[in-house]
């Protein structure tokens, strides 16, 4: 019961992580709009493997970064860069004149998925703060084979949750051809907006 216990919470953790809109959820939206279901979960699959290594960061050095705030206000300055980085990008590939289906890069969808979610720089403040609200009241164990199967419940529910987007987005865009033609400026947009809004926090705690 222990066990199911800690999986249950990591995968709670890991699902509520990737309900709102972000830079990894979004991104699978358009690998499963432009690329297919099945690059979709091998990105979702590289995304969680990432998350994975994310997890495991904010719970084994949770003294470490308790300690030094530090590394999370330079994680929330870093997410602006991030953030306008793929603003921009995307806007560049909405301004292209093709749309090419790439079929000699769509193995790349694991390695865009990892690499994506490890610049989800604002993954591992989330991951400590809700593990270390789920240490202080002893519902998660200090024990590491709890800790294990904690970490993998996190992994398996945002990678549940990934797919869960992945074929909303095929869903949409197939009633949806404007949907599916201006994804690309869509997730511009998006990315701007989220730029800017964690500009205003980081404004706010200054």
């Amino acid at each position: 019961m222990q066990y199911f216990n800690q999986f249950f919470l990591g995968w709670a953790m890991g699902t509520v992580g990737i309900i709102l809109p972000g830079i990894v959820n979004m991104t699978v939206v358009d690998v499963s709009i432009r690329k297919g279901m099945k690059e979709a979960v091998r990105y979702s699959a590289g995304g969680s493997v990432a998350i994975f290594l994310q997890v495991f960061i904010a719970v084994a050095f949770t003294g470490y970064l308790s300690k030094n705030p530090g590394v999370f206000n330079f994680l929330k300055q870093a997410s602006v860069f991030v953030f306008l980085a793929l603003s921009i990008a995307f806007f560049v590939l909405a301004r292209k004149a093709q749309v090419k289906k790439a079929e000699d890069k769509t193995r790349r969808s694991f390695l865009l998925g990892f690499v994506v979610s490890c610049m989800n720089a604002l993954a591992i403040p989330y991951f400590f703060a809700v593990s270390a609200y789920f240490r202080a009241r002893e519902w998660i164990s200090a024990d590491w084979p709890c800790r294990w199967i904690y970490i993998l419940g996190t992994t398996i529910g945002a990678f549940g949750l990934l797919l869960v987007y992945a074929r909303f987005a095929q869903y949409i865009a197939n009633r949806t051809q404007n949907f599916s033609r201006n994804i690309n400026y869509i997730l511009s947009i998006f990315f701007l907006s989220l730029a800017f809004l964690q500009m205003a926090n980081l404004y706010m705690e200054f």
